[in-house]
């Protein structure tokens, strides 16, 4: 008799660990999967509905970053372009496709994460504003893109001695160097010289804020 009482209280220790570790196994294997949520827009006012996407890795274009519940690697937006991915990750970081990669290094640390609105044409308004800390002579022309000209090959000429102030204003740019860096600024930049230094390529950056109507500004710094 006192035989059958140690071995039952052996076993039911064991029974109820066995249990325990069941449950644990049964939470672990919900917790894999991850939300990735939010809203693509053709341009400012146009959703991308009922398209396709896809969820890659930053480092490997398959799909093995994000294998669906039922085995898929196709997500798709709705009707007004919203869309959720749920997916088992495989990696650190990630790429949307739509079709095009249009959004990297998107983490897979949060278990559900929002990205909000992600335009794929969207359009900016910025003003270029020049710094002449030296004005150079009236033998010396400033040199950069004419936004507002016939084409992107067309020239805006400032002719020196250079004072600061306002060269120019632009409205609805496009842009187009997808992919964008997701939580990042959208940055855009644009080449100048001057005609006394041709090949002295300089670069001026500026933050895209896609359909605002707040202007960015794009700062011309000559030394």
């Amino acid at each position: 008799m006192k035989k059958l009482k140690i071995y039952l209280i052996l076993i039911l220790p064991m029974v109820l660990l066995g249990v325990n570790c069941k449950k644990s196994v049964t939470n672990n294997s919900s917790d894999k999967y991850h939300t990735l949520k939010g809203r693509l827009m053709v341009n400012c006012t146009t959703p991308y509905a009922n398209k396709s996407i896809q969820l890659k890795g930053d480092n490997s274009f398959t799909p093995e970053f994000s294998v669906g519940k039922n085995g898929e690697d196709k997500w798709y937006t709705d009707e007004n372009g919203y869309f959720e991915i749920i997916y088992k990750p495989n990696g650190s970081a990630g790429t949307l496709f739509a079709p095009i990669a249009v959004m990297k290094f998107i983490p897979i640390s949060n278990k559900v994460l929002d990205i909000g609105e992600v335009n794929l044409g969207g359009t900016f308004n910025f003003v270029i504003k020049l710094q002449a800390n030296n004005p150079y002579t009236e033998n010396d022309t400033l040199i950069l893109r004419d936004f507002n000209g016939a084409s992107a090959f067309s020239e805006l000429r400032v002719p020196g001695p250079f004072q600061s102030g306002l060269i120019d204003t632009v409205l609805n740019e496009g842009y187009s160097s997808y992919p964008i860096n997701y939580a990042s600024p959208i940055k855009f930049d644009f080449a100048f010289y001057l005609s006394s230094n041709p090949p002295g390529l300089s670069w001026a950056t500026l933050n895209a804020l896609f359909c605002s109507s707040t202007f960015s500004e794009a700062i011309i710094t000559i030394d």
